[in-house]
């Protein structure tokens, strides 16, 4: 791993057509489920058989919530997450590519986890460190990632809340435990390391 315990903060990181598709997916205006997940390798952003968006996903196509696109809804959403990698990870004018280049070039990043899910108004994430998910639930094995990335996708405006991160890692994280089962957090102004971010429109973070 050649960047550490950095914080990256962008704005317009997605094609707006690829972060509505998303946004969609997820709020079940399309179909599909409001929770998903896949895991792509760097070899699938490579292949140059993955369907454009206009193939993916025309919305005049859509009937009763349901896709009319001859492909199953997890070979559309395995598309679209090798999309939003490609842009936000592998695009050399992305911002947060300088941070992965040299781990992307020497092999050192197999592929990543994309997971998306929607919140409503008043929704809480706990602290929490995302895990390999499919090695996870197949070998009960838990492999936490190089890096970690969040994305929202949505054109409204968001009011409140904020996105916290502790830059002391793992170290961190086995004092708290899972969303603070080992140790509660009460106070992050009483602990080093935290960086909070307001939430606002289409952000990312890595």
């Amino acid at each position: 791993k050649q960047s550490k315990k950095f914080l990256e903060v962008s704005q317009n990181v997605l094609d707006e057509d690829l972060a509505d598709t998303i946004y969609d997916l997820c709020t079940k205006k399309i179909g599909g489920s409001k929770a998903w997940g896949t895991y792509v390798t760097i070899l699938d952003t490579e292949r140059d058989d993955i369907p454009q968006l206009s193939e993916l996903v025309s919305l005049s196509d859509y009937h009763n919530g349901e896709p009319n696109i001859g492909k199953s809804m997890e070979k559309v959403q395995h598309a679209l997450a090798v999309m939003v990698v490609r842009q936000f990870l592998l695009n050399k004018n992305a911002p947060v590519h300088r941070f992965l280049s040299d781990d992307i070039a020497s092999g050192a990043i197999h592929g990543v986890g994309v997971w998306a899910l929607s919140s409503c108004i008043d929704t809480q994430v706990e602290y929490h460190i995302d895990y390999a998910e499919m090695i996870r639930y197949e070998h009960n094995i838990i492999i936490p990632p190089m890096y970690g990335g969040t994305l929202h996708c949505t054109r409204g405006k968001i009011g409140g809340g904020e996105f916290c991160v502790n830059n002391r890692g793992l170290e961190h994280y086995e004092l708290h435990g899972y969303k603070g089962k080992k140790c509660p957090i009460l106070n992050l102004s009483e602990e080093e390391g935290w960086v909070s971010l307001f939430l606002i429109h289409d952000i990312s973070w890595g």
